[in-house]
């Protein structure tokens, strides 16, 4: 069934923005057109919704996330349930995943890389967890399938996640000096900017714990510290951080509280953000004021 994304544009326009047809339309499509589009009638072409989206302060993702009253997509779903898994160390759960992915999919086109990439994901979440190594010729399909790709989007970044520790030394080294660029354009959407610095972190624990090729773990590190994407998203968690230790302050544990505080500036300054340091330093004593 075709997703009705017209019902969600007219429930936004009419009870959300409060614009008339012709507000919405403007310079855009005829206004008769946007009255089928919202009813059902006639479909519409991205060339034309996406401004029509822009018009309604509206972004992309939303529109295609309002399908099935907003549930996660398959693919998603599947990354979602990999993780909670892995988390949980549920080893049971993680074989159901597999065992699922590797059943006969009659209603998809044959050769598709997915299904065997998203059961090259279970298997290295397993090994990890088990501390077991996965096949050459699972290794040799993901590598395979990663240096194919001119850019890594979500799906791709999801699968890399789990590989690190199975990766030859060569092929962690080609991630380094290529996992920023593959991806620059879209970092800043969906959660790539987290699922990139986890990648990041986990190629240079491999790269110093298990290969030893600190002059490349060292670059990965002092790329990292430049992107933005990745500043944001430690800044965030420190800000994160910054709050739970005010709260511990009001509770009595003022030592701890202040240590934390101390922690979080020398991290902040070691990655050379002084403006963002200075802005949690400015924040502190407002944190901690008893005053009302």
């Amino acid at each position: 069934m075709v997703p009705d994304y017209g019902s969600f544009v007219h429930s936004i326009r009419t009870n959300n923005r409060r614009l008339s047809l012709a507000q919405t339309a403007y310079g855009i499509i005829d206004k008769s057109t946007l009255r089928k589009f919202e009813q059902g009638q006639t479909s519409l072409s991205f060339a034309n919704i996406i401004p029509l989206l822009e018009r309604l302060h509206i972004a992309p993702s939303e529109l295609l996330y309002s399908k099935d009253n907003y549930q996660l997509s398959e693919s998603a779903s599947f990354f979602y349930s990999l993780a909670e898994a892995y988390n949980r160390r549920d080893l049971i759960q993680l074989q159901n995943l597999l065992n699922e992915q590797q059943a006969p999919h009659p209603n998809e086109p044959p050769k598709l890389p997915f299904r065997r990439l998203n059961a090259i994901a279970i298997k290295a979440a397993m090994g990890m967890l088990q501390n077991k190594p996965i096949s050459p010729e699972d290794v040799g399909f993901a590598t395979d399938y990663l240096v194919s790709q001119s850019a890594w989007f979500h799906y791709d970044l999801s699968i890399l996640t789990y590989l690190p520790s199975f990766l030859s030394g060569d092929t962690l080294v080609w991630i380094v000096h290529n996992l920023y660029d593959h991806v620059a354009p879209l970092s800043d959407i969906l959660n790539n900017a987290s699922l990139i610095t986890e990648i990041a972190l986990n190629v240079a624990t491999v790269l110093i714990a298990g290969k030893h090729n600190y002059e490349a773990a060292n670059w990965l590190l002092t790329r990292s510290r430049r992107e933005k994407s990745v500043q944001d998203r430690i800044t965030s968690e420190l800000r994160v951080k910054q709050l739970d230790a005010a709260i511990d302050y009001h509770r009595g544990n003022t030592k701890s509280a202040e240590d934390t505080y101390a922690r979080i500036l020398s991290t902040l300054h070691w990655l050379g953000l002084e403006q963002k340091a200075s802005e949690i330093e400015n924040l502190w004593p407002q944190l901690i004021s008893s005053d009302h």
